[in-house]
C-alpha cells in the first residue's frame, strides 16, 4: 500500500510512500502481498486485535455508523474525512535523518482540524 502526501509549502511536490500491509513497525517490503491485521472502527476510535481482544489503538480514527434499509440492495462508499473540506496534515517524522522514507522505522503524525469528528465516514445509496 502507497500513502501519497504533498508538501504544504508546494503543492507540486508528492511523495509516494510505502507502507507494509502486516505492520507499520514491519520494514518496507515492496512485495507484501499479506492482509492487514484486524482492526474494529467505532465512534470510540480504532481498534486492533490483540491475543483474541480487541484494544484501543488510535482514539482519533472515529467511524460513524449508518442504518441499511430492509429489502433493498445497499451500495456502501467509504470516504475519508467524512465529507469535511479543511484536510488533516501528515507530518514525517524521519527519525534516522537519511531523508528518505523507511517502513519500521520512520513514522508519520497527524493533525486533523476540529471540524474533522470522525476519520471517516459511509454514503450509503439504494437501488
Amino acid at each position: 500500500m502507497y500513502r501519497i502526501v504533498e508538501l504544504s509549502s508546494d503543492s507540486s511536490v508528492k511523495y509516494e510512500l510505502l507502507e507494509t500491509m502486516g505492520s507499520t513497525f514491519d520494514p518496507c517490503d515492496s512485495n507484501d502481498e499479506s492482509w492487514t491485521q484486524a482492526n474494529y472502527f467505532s465512534t470510540d476510535g480504532n481498534h486492533r486485535l490483540e491475543n483474541e481482544v480487541f484494544v484501543l489503538a488510535a482514539s482519533g480514527e472515529k467511524v460513524g455508523g449508518f442504518t441499511v434499509q430492509s429489502g433493498k440492495k445497499a451500495m456502501i462508499t467509504w470516504r475519508l474525512g467524512a465529507g469535511v473540506t479543511e484536510t488533516c496534515t501528515n507530518y514525517l517524522i524521519d527519525k534516522n535523518g537519511n531523508r528518505e522514507w523507511d517502513c519500521g522505522v520512520d513514522d508519520i503524525k497527524i493533525e486533523c482540524p476540529p471540524s474533522v469528528q470522525y476519520m471517516w465516514d459511509f454514503l450509503v445509496d439504494y437501488e
